[in-house]
């Protein structure tokens, strides 16, 4: 079986200040050249402008136009990035990928599984569950597992029993076994990809079916095997 591990490209571009933006409030070069043209109107002939304060102004006019170029091109590089993304979350339906998994949404619909990945069998596991700003809010121990991947089903609330509100939470594994010793442990999901989620606004694959499938971000998935 071969073993490809799988790369995305990042679908963020950085804003560049002061350039204009959709929806937003920037100056836009048509902009700039009707505040020049009317200040260099209302000009006291008296006291006409410099040489070298035309010249900045012609500078700046000149730095604005080109912002507004780079942006345009990186838009159109974002868009190219989306489509090559989305067309390689597609192409990995049905083959089975290994993904990071550290991570999890509360959506106020109930909570995601937590699976993790065993290097062999435990005599016991302790998942701590942390909210954005590192708190211990749950605390959760299995008893006895077998080796492999490993799925541990979560309500959503926290160790007093209150429900937690909706947002990322991130947990870690640790497990041992019968002699107290550690055992490997990785939040992670194995699986077979089932279909593909673009309701975040960017593809997520979607592992497995059910009550028990997850979703994972493309920059996520470490291992893909055919």
């Amino acid at each position: 079986m071969a073993s490809t591990p799988a790369i995305a490209p990042s679908l963020t571009v950085p804003e560049r200040p002061g350039v204009e933006q959709a929806g937003g409030q920037g100056t836009s070069r048509d902009d700039f050249l009707k505040l020049l043209v009317a200040q260099m109107s209302h000009q006291d002939p008296l006291q006409p402008e410099t040489g070298t304060a035309f010249l900045a102004q012609l500078a700046q006019l000149a730095q604005t136009e080109q912002a507004q170029n780079q942006t345009a091109l990186l838009k159109q590089i974002q868009g190219q990035l989306a489509a090559t993304a989305s067309g390689q979350a597609v192409g990995l339906v049905g083959h089975e990928v290994t993904a990071r998994m550290s991570s999890v949404l509360l959506d106020g619909q109930g909570a995601p599984p937590l699976q993790f990945t065993l290097d062999k069998p435990a005599a016991s596991a302790t998942l701590i569950i942390r909210d954005s700003k590192g708190n211990v809010v749950r605390t959760l121990r299995t008893g006895p597992l077998q080796g492999g991947v490993q799925t541990q089903m979560w309500d959503g609330r926290s160790d007093s029993g209150a429900v937690l509100p909706s947002g990322g939470y991130r947990f870690d594994v640790g497990a041992v076994d019968t002699a107290g010793a550690p055992v490997g442990a990785r939040p992670e999901v194995k699986g077979a990809v089932t279909g593909v989620s673009f309701e975040s606004g960017e593809p997520e694959l979607v592992i497995g079916v059910g009550p028990g499938a997850v979703r994972v971000k493309l920059g996520d998935v470490a291992l893909v095997s055919k």
